[in-house]
């Protein structure tokens, strides 16, 4: 099976997706971050181990303050403007 994790960090709460091929959601969460965005996002994951374990993961990260993150891990970036019209376009 193939899994996209999706990350929103934003300038207050980190939230996490897991969608599976058939854009079934598998997982989420919303958590406040209190400036630990690293930290936040890593506990999350950290949390999903198990789901994720084995499987073709597919990474992305958006939102206000997720570009230093994904930078600083080499994770894909999109722009929320852009993801937020990928998903109106692929589920509206």
């Amino acid at each position: 099976m193939s899994l996209r994790v999706g990350i929103d960090i934003g300038s207050t709460t980190v939230k996490v997706v897991v969608l599976n091929e058939k854009n079934n959601l598998l997982f989420r969460s919303y958590e406040r971050h209190y400036s630990k965005t690293r930290e936040r996002a890593c506990e999350t994951l950290s949390s999903i181990r198990d789901m994720l374990a084995g499987q073709k993961i597919k990474l992305t990260i958006t939102g206000s303050a997720g570009l230093g993150v994904a930078n600083a891990a080499g994770i894909d970036f999109v722009q929320e403007v852009y993801a937020t019209a990928a998903a109106v376009n692929t589920f509206v």
